[in-house]
Parts: structure tokens; C-alpha cells; sequence
């Protein structure tokens, strides 16, 4: 099962949220002339998106940042999260014991991984540890890097931080703190719309602006699929614990990628 990003604070607009891809139903609590008011709200379900693994490129190289340093990182986090389907919290947020960090990265040869190597490696993998509070998991995950461009620009990530520890997060804000939530979703949006990137959906296609993180999670799971992985090797890699649901989303993946396949064939 998804972990879902933490509650907003209570408010008293009745106006939906946005939502990025799951029904959800929850409280809200509304305080009027003293009284008290609690209703139910549900969210209208959000298409599922992936995109096609050709348009990883100019997604991840179409960044609206100037910086060399946060070019390499915003692209090395978009060919992450597309790579590995890594979670919004595995990327971004406050906790330690969840956000990969850069100890959690090895990288194999012909680089050795260390970022004083100049020879850039092609390929590596990822320590990924469960939110024990809200996954039915009870163990680390190492996933493989489906790409060598994701190992080279992870590399190059690497070179550009300043003595970074083991401990750090992979990805960090200007001031130097872990990215929040917002920031990656800015981050994949707005490449997304400079590159116009329009994402796919089980019956057609949507916006640019619609490119989400929870896009990139579906295309790491659509790459594998492409690739001949069974649902349920993808199932394991991408950390899903809801069968039904989940299994519903990876059956509509699967299905895209066989007839895309058969399209090449």
C-alpha cells in the first residue's frame, strides 16, 4: 500500500484537495460560532499516470533551475524516482529513518562509487528502508538501477555535494535540510511542462502539468513490466503491500506495456 502524504491542518474551506492518484475519505473538524461541525469528504479519484521510458530524457535535462548544482540534483531525482519508484517519502520530508540517504547509494563499476572517481559507473542500487508505521513491511529492500544514465547522473549528483555524510539526505534543499514534498512535486511538474511531457493514462493521454512523482513511481513499475518482469517481482520491488489495489494498477501497467511491445514487435 502507498504511503499517503501527511494530513493538512484543518481548515475551514469545504473545497476538495487534490489528490494524486487514490480515493481517500477522512474527517474534518470545523469550528463555527462555537459549535462544532464534523462532516466526510471524498476525493474523486485522479487518472493513473506513467509516462513513456523515452521521455525520461528530456524530462530529467529540461530543468527550469540555472545552477549546475541543482540541475545535477533535480535530474539525478527524476531518473531516481523513474528507476526505482521510489515514494514522495523515500525522496522528501523530515524523516530520517524513511528518506533515502547517501550512504543508501552504491554504485558499481567501472566507477567504484566513490565521487572522487572520474570514471562514471553504469549501473548500482538502492537501500530502501520501510515506514514501519504505515507499510506492512518488516525489512530493507535493495533495488537494482534499471538504467546506467540513472548510475551516471547519480555520480554526478555525488560529485557536486559538498563532503556529504553517509547520514545525509540524497537530495537536499539550498539550505542545506532534507527537500519537503512540495518542492519534488514542483521539481517533476515543472520539468514536465518545459519539456512538454504529457503522460500517459490507461485511456489516452493528460496534460504536462499532470506529470506528478506518483508518475514516475507508475513508470519505473511500467519499465519493469516492458521488461518482462511478472506483476508480482514488480509488486515486491516497488514495496506494494495493498493486493487489490495495487494489483489493479500493475494489471492496467502490464496491459499498456504488452500492447506497446507488440507495437514495436
Amino acid at each position: 500500500m502507498e504511503r499517503r502524504p501527511a494530513l493538512e491542518p484543518a481548515t475551514a474551506d469545504r473545497r476538495r484537495p487534490q489528490t494524486s492518484g487514490r480515493w481517500t475519505r477522512g474527517l474534518r473538524v470545523i469550528y463555527r460560532f462555537g459549535m462544532c461541525e464534523i462532516y466526510m469528504t471524498t476525493t474523486q479519484k485522479q487518472p493513473t499516470t506513467w509516462i513513456k521510458p523515452e521521455d525520461i530524457d528530456p524530462l530529467a535535462t529540461h530543468l527550469k533551475r540555472q545552477s549546475i548544482r541543482t540541475r545535477y540534483r533535480d535530474s539525478a531525482l527524476i531518473r531516481l524516482i523513474a528507476d526505482v519508484g521510489l515514494l514522495t517519502g523515500e525522496i522528501a520530508g523530515d524523516d530520517p529513518e524513511t528518506v533515502v540517504q547517501v550512504g543508501d547509494v552504491s554504485l558499481s563499476e567501472p566507477g567504484d562509487g566513490r565521487p572522487s572517481d572520474p570514471t562514471p559507473p553504469t549501473g548500482g542500487c538502492v537501500l530502501i528502508r520501510p515506514d514501519v508505521g504505515s507499510l506492512e513491511l518488516n525489512k530493507d529492500t535493495v533495488v537494482t538501477l534499471q538504467g546506467a544514465k540513472t548510475a551516471m547522473t547519480l555520480h554526478r549528483h555525488l560529485i557536486n555535494l559538498e563532503n556529504p555524510s553517509p547520514d545525509d539526505p540524497l537530495f537536499s534543499s539550498g539550505k542545506g535540510g532534507p527537500l519537503s514534498i512540495q518542492h519534488v512535486r514542483d521539481i517533476v511538474s515543472n520539468a514536465a511542462e518545459t519539456a512538454n511531457v504529457q503522460p500517459k493514462t490507461p485511456d489516452g493521454q493528460e496534460v504536462p502539468k499532470n506529470v506528478t512523482p506518483l508518475t514516475l513511481r507508475h513508470t519505473a513499475a511500467y519499465r519493469r513490466l516492458q521488461a518482462g518482469e511478472t506483476i508480482n517481482v514488480v509488486a515486491e520491488r516497488q514495496r506494494l503491500t495493498d493486493a487489490q489495489l495495487d494489483g489493479h494498477l500493475l494489471t492496467a501497467l502490464a496491459d499498456a506495456a504488452t500492447k506497446n511491445q507488440n507495437k514495436i514487435d
